[in-house]
């Protein structure tokens, strides 16, 4: 059926291209990824919660671990390296590409 979904909080109706109301929905696409995010960050807490001890975290290409490693807790290592991983993710999904207008060059 055509338009079910989850209505979206907050916004009461928008019209379809022959007048029509219809109510916004989440699409599956979104809800997915959030279930694979939310499963992703399981996996880093329980690694995390699992790796309490103490270890040296070396990553020789930022260069200053080569000489002197970071000593710290491998949970916030792992934190650390995800919440990376995550910005990361969102400045490739974001752009920063321009929008080309039709009708004009």
């Amino acid at each position: 059926l055509r338009g079910e979904g989850i209505p979206i909080a907050g916004v009461d109706r928008l019209t379809q291209r022959d007048g029509q109301p219809t109510t916004p929905f989440m699409s599956i696409k979104a809800i997915l990824r959030t279930i694979v995010f939310l499963a992703l960050l399981f996996v880093v807490l329980y690694v995390g919660m699992n790796n309490t001890h103490l270890i040296d975290f070396h990553f020789p290409i930022a260069g200053t671990t080569a000489k002197n490693p970071i000593h710290t807790s491998a949970a916030l290592i792992y934190f650390g390296v995800f919440a990376i991983g995550v910005f990361a993710g969102m400045a490739l999904h974001t752009g920063g590409g321009k929008e080309k207008k039709k009708g004009r060059e």
